[in-house]
């Protein structure tokens, strides 16, 4: 049974593996289907990058660079409906899903297709029986026919009865794994189609090698003693008429293969057309000329598997053609210059690959030199996503002319004259771009600053550099391929684009279709789509690069036809055929293939053609550089594959126009990187692995005073081999890079991939470099306040942590998986593990990591534990100076954090707000956008229990504006939400308190989503849903006292219902009638037992313990029970209520406070 998932006009054959457009299947290949399947199956639902690549490519180790590839794919084929490529949604950081019309899902059963008669020599082979999904009309296609027929000898009746039974599970088993069709399987014979019903690219191939797993297949077969099976196989590629009414396909090529069959002992032999388009993937050898009925055809025998197998994509040409049909897109960035002499202009390049892009660049790259322009370049490459900063580190190096070699003094040195002629120069400027570079800094020079500042002030830095260097001369930065740029160098490039003080420049980037720039639909910014060039333009280059040969206008026709507007494809075609006439010039024919090749039948074909016509040491040099990516050293390549004549090789390869000196570096860089995937794509596993081990090597005893620089490189190499330790250990390396310049995506990425490296034959492993990488992968979450995924990962390892001993990770671990309870609500197991985290830290001695888990320790008592607020001064002072003496950024600023919270918990405005101010001058001082956003939302809350709501509005709306972190930004949002709604903005406050409980909910952020609750009761009460209100509170005052052990947000509840009950009582805030009458029922139970609640409410919130005597919640409390009394006609107790609150509201300099208080004893005498 196969499985139809049906949406919109597609349906997806789950077992086939083709995707439908109505009744015609769709191009896309068996990796975009399997993307699709996954997607569809949880439509609406993120589906992770890695469980994408894991069903697209299951069991390989491919780039990820490849899977937006696939993705543009899937689109491109969508769009045929109108709105369908928006179907695929892009989540940052997090992957894709499906948005598209829910898909149905249903099963439904193949055809069953009776036996054909046999197939043999006096048949009429030129009409075989098609079992294939059938096509509405008849069409001409090019498909591939594999035929075997297995052979026996000396086997009884029910022997062979057995044999031809194992022989034909084994057909069926090996065709489909090579993506073909069981087409007849009659007797000993059995007919396979490969290009029907859906074509790929390389169906010859998947043939011969289903081919030869076949014959290996049947010998392998377990047989009696007396007998042994083999089978012989045929396979021919050629044009077919298919033909859905005559049920049949119709062509020589059938009968073609079962001719090859019958030539051959046993074995697969092949045609001339499949020999050609297969190319040297295989070893064969000639089997002559065979009666092909009317003439002779030549054939081959396979012997196996080439060793030296290779697939393209693309190939660049020998020497530069004529920059042609590319006018108006200079005449664009022209005019965007021009538009940039005043402000900051973006052009976006964007096209298919080998459409011109780079091109383009070069010859706009050379006018603005010519016309005196800086330039400033940097590329993108697939081998380097997830190192950060990769592009902008390319622009430092040129500019400050800092080679790879150089010494930390020497490039010390020219980093401080470069800063100084922009006025840039400082001992931290220095250090910043030192580490931005891989090298170590000056002792102290970045004393103070965590990775989160280093990584904001590098970014700083960079902007402020190019703001600098617009003043002295017009500025053009040019950058390449985006659509491998790391995250880092987006998220700057973005910010660049974005800022309100932008200098004037021009900026270029190039990128593939699909990749879409966060920029996009930004005020001065465009995108310019390269379209093939014309049938005229690209008949110049096939003419030009031919040469004298363009004289034969049909071969300029070939290449216009089969280059079909790329650039590339054309030089490339004229290319190889230079070569084939040079070859037929000199008499030299290919003494392997038996004859001398045609042109190939595609671009793929054509680049596997080329680079096997390159002599085997060429061949060896290149694939070899392949291995250490498109740029690479000759020195470096020479001693990790041990060829002595590296000089020679390239040479003559350089000669071929494949590859080019960069006289910038000294190193040789391939023409395009499609030439350097397709020649690593040719290499077998084994030999990838040998070479990226003897590469690594090299490297690493080449660098090893500044492994920290290399590390992704050495990463890279290392976990393309066996050699697991090596792997882990430059990948947590990596990681720990990253997490210096705050790039937490990077550094997720590599080490998450250091952890299940390490553990991938020991799941449980735990020792100190695993327990080292979940340190800083903890981290990672932690500045992102991804909680959940922080007890996810620990959790399972508290009993095996214990195994360590007394070693900072595991403090660490413990003292963030405690803070990770916290946002759950599992406040007091949070302190026990904080303080078994705490009780480590004293044993090992280490103040600084004392300090930040003694921070986390205040910060979980906020909830459950509080100190009398003398003790908590004392406290408090202790630890600000602690902190102070360690000059970490993070933890002075926690710290101060967790005061000004208690404060607002204690109710005490003065020591808040001076603590706040405190915070807030610290950020200031450091330029710590964490500090700055963290003091705007106390001092937020400050001004709400203050009722100061206008301040406290713009107070959050100022957190927002400029907070960094996820948690700053919720608890801004929240300050927001409760300000819009104490205003009586209902409607919005409650559409914000709202939108904030999602995305805590989202994040996993209990604690976080339950700060909204009172809030949201609080709206249904201004709305007049007074039942629903009140029930909503009192369920709030339970969850928070009993399930969450919150007792003083318990408390917060308790005092906004008393308050409720006080308007019943006082009949304070009238409601409207519509209002009154729909709660008549509801407010005439109430009332009479309102004051008495009330009261017991008031009552048990003035017995906490964090609201001080001192405090102005103590004086809201007070103020309170004196309307009560004032209600109740006990004037003497109302006055000592409002005059304990008016001493406390003039104490804590609170002025709404006090001119509510004395209006209502205004009230109260004048009622007397």
């Amino acid at each position: 049974m196969a499985t139809i998932y049906s949406f919109g006009p597609f349906r997806l054959d789950d077992e086939s593996e083709i995707l439908f457009l109505g009744d015609e299947p769709t191009t896309i290949g068996r990796r975009a289907v399997a993307l699709l399947r996954l997607l569809i199956e949880q439509p609406g639902s993120p589906v992770s990058k890695d469980a994408l690549m894991q069903a697209a490519w299951p069991g390989l180790a491919v780039e990820e660079s490849n899977l937006p590839v696939q993705i543009g794919a899937l689109r491109k084929t969508l769009s045929q409906e109108p709105g369908g490529e928006g179907w695929i949604e892009t989540l940052p950081r997090r992957g894709y899903r499906f948005v598209g019309p829910a898909p149905t899902k249903a099963a439904q059963s193949r055809r069953v297709v009776q036996p054909a008669p046999a197939f043999r020599d006096h048949a009429k082979p030129s009409q075989i029986r098609d079992v294939c999904p059938r096509r509405a009309i008849p069409e001409r296609r090019q498909v591939t026919i594999l035929s075997s027929d297995l052979i026996s000898g000396r086997l009884e009746l029910e022997e062979m009865r057995e044999a031809v039974r194992a022989y034909q599970g084994r057909v069926t088993e090996v065709i489909q794994a090579f993506h073909g069709t069981v087409a007849e399987t009659v007797g000993n014979t059995v007919v396979a189609y490969f290009g029907h019903p859906v074509a790929h690219e390389d169906d010859p191939e998947h043939a011969v090698h289903a081919g030869l797993a076949l014959s290996a297949a049947v010998e392998a077969l377990e047989m009696p003693a007396s007998g042994s099976l083999r089978c012989r196989i045929g396979i021919a590629t050629g044009a077919a008429i298919v033909d859905e009414r005559s049920h049949g396909i119709v062509g020589d090529v059938a009968g073609f293969a079962l001719r090859l069959q019958a030539s051959v002992e046993d074995g697969v032999a092949i045609d001339e057309t499949t020999q050609r388009l297969v190319g040297s993937l295989f070893e064969y050898r000639s089997i002559g000329t065979i009666d092909v009925g009317g003439g002779r055809a030549s054939a081959w025998r396979i012997l196996g598997a080439s060793s030296a197998k290779t697939r393209f994509e693309s190939l660049r040409g020998a020497t530069l053609t004529p920059f042609v049909g590319r006018g108006r897109e200079l005449d664009t960035l022209a005019h965007w210059r021009s538009e940039a002499a005043t402000r900051l202009c973006v052009v976006d390049i964007a096209g298919e690959p080998g459409i011109g892009k780079s091109r383009l660049l070069h010859e706009y790259r050379s006018k603005l030199i010519a016309d005196g322009v800086l330039v400033l370049s940097g590329n993108c490459w697939p081998d380097s996503q997830q190192a950060s900063f990769r592009p902008f580190i390319e622009v430092v190096r040129r500019v400050f002319r800092v080679e790879r070699d150089e010494s930390a003094t020497g490039t010390a040195r020219k980093l401080d004259m470069g800063l100084a002629s922009v006025g840039l120069a400082t001992r931290e400027n220095v250090a910043l771009l030192m580490n931005l570079l891989g090298l170590a800094p000056l002792p102290g020079s970045l004393d103070g600053l965590d990775g989160v500042l280093i990584g904001l002030r590098t970014r700083s830095l960079l902007l402020d550099l190019l703001r600098e260097r617009c003043k002295l001369s017009p500025v053009v930065v040019l950058l390449e391929d985006l659509h491998w740029i790391d995250q880092a160098s987006q998220e700057l490039l973005g910010r660049l684009i974005n800022a309100a003080d932008a200098p004037p420049l021009l900026i270029v980037n190039t990128y593939r279709e699909g990749y879409q720039p966060s920029w996009l639909g930004h005020v001065d910014t465009t995108v310019h789509r390269l379209e093939p060039l014309s049938q005229d333009d690209t008949a110049r280059i096939a003419t030009v690069r031919l040469g004298s040969a363009a004289e034969d206008a049909a071969l300029v026709r070939l290449i216009v036809d089969k280059a079909e507007g790329n650039p590339l494809f054309a030089e490339e075609i004229a290319n190889f055929l230079i070569e084939l006439q040079s070859e037929q010039a000199s008499g030299v024919h290919n003494a392997h293939r038996g004859t001398v090749t045609p042109l190939p039948a595609s671009v793929q074909s054509l680049l596997m053609a080329r680079v096997d016509r390159l002599t085997p040491a060429d061949k060896e040099v290149l694939q070899a550089a392949s291995v250490m990516g498109r740029r690479f050293g000759a020195d470096t390549l020479a001693r990790a594959t041990e060829i002595r004549d590296i000089g020679e090789r390239l040479s003559a390869v350089e000669a071929l126009d494949l590859i080019h000196p960069d006289g910038a570096t000294g190193n040789f860089v391939f023409k395009h990187a499609l030439i350097c995937d397709a020649l690593y794509s040719g290499l077998l596993s084994a030999q990838r692995a040998a070479l990226h081990l003897k590469i690594a090597r090299e490297i690493e005893r080449r660098n090893a005073d500044r492994l920290i620089e290399i590390a992704e490189t050495l990463a890279h190499h290392f976990s393309r081999t066996d050699q697991t330790e090596k792997s882990a250990e430059y990948l947590a390396l990596s990681g720990r890079k990253s997490f210096g310049v705050y790039s937490l995506d990077e550094a997720e990425h590599f080490l998450k991939r250091a952890i299940a490296l390490a553990r991938a034959e020991d799941k449980t492993r735990l020792d100190v470099r695993v327990a080292t990488a979940m340190m800083d992968l903890v981290k990672v979450l932690y500045l992102q306040s991804r909680s959940l995924e922080t007890i996810a990962l620990v959790e399972p390892e508290l009993g095996r942590l214990d195994t360590l001993g007394d070693i900072e990770p595991v403090v660490v671990l413990l003292d963030l998986y405690a803070m990770a309870l916290g946002t759950q609500c599992r406040f007091q197991e949070g302190r026990r593990v904080g303080e078994r985290a705490f009780e480590i830290a004293q044993r090992l001695g280490d103040q600084r990591v004392q300090t930040h888990v003694r921070a986390s320790i205040m910060m979980l008592s906020l909830m459950t534990d509080p100190e009398p607020v003398a003790d908590f001064n004392r406290m408090a002072e202790q630890a600000y100076e602690k902190a102070k003496l360690h000059g970490d950024a993070y933890i002075i600023g926690r710290t101060l954090m967790i005061i000004v919270w208690n404060n607002v918990n204690f109710g005490l405005l003065l020591e808040g707000r001076q603590w706040a101010d405190r915070l807030m001058a610290f950020g200031r001082e450091r330029e710590d956008p964490r500090a700055l956003g963290t003091a705007l939302w106390l001092l937020g809350w400050l001004a709400i229990i203050a009722q100061d709501y206008e301040a406290a509005l713009a107070y959050g709306e100022e957190c927002l504006r400029i907070a960094l972190t996820p948690l700053d930004r919720q608890f801004g949002e929240t300050v927001v939400g409760n300000s819009q709604l104490l205003l009586g903005r209902v409607s919005e406050g409650v559409e914000t308190v709202l939108r904030h409980r999602r995305q805590a909910e989202l994040n996993g952020w209990r604690l976080s989503a339950m700060t909204g609750e009172v809030a949201l009761a609080l709206s249904m009460l201004m709305r007049g849903e007074l039942a629903k209100g009140v029930r909503s509170l009192e369920s709030v005052i339970e969850r928070a006292e009993n399930e969450y052990g919150y007792r003083s947000y318990a408390n917060w509840g308790r005092i906004y219902l008393a308050e409720f009950y006080i308007a019943v009582l006082t009949g304070t805030g009238k409601p409207s009638l519509r209002v009154l009458l729909k709660n008549l029922l509801f407010l005439m139970r109430t009332k009479p037992t309102a004051a008495a609640k009330a009261n017991a409410l008031l009552r048990e919130a003035m017995a906490d313990a964090w609201f001080s005597e001192r405090g102005v919640t103590r004086a809201r409390i007070e103020f309170d029970l004196g309307q009560i009394c004032r209600a109740t006609g006990r004037t003497d107790l109302a006055r000592g209520h409002f005059e304990a609150a008016r001493a406390i509201a003039i104490a804590q300099n609170a002025p709404n406070w006090l001119t509510k208080i004395d209006a209502a004893t205004v009230h109260l005498e004048n009622g007397r």
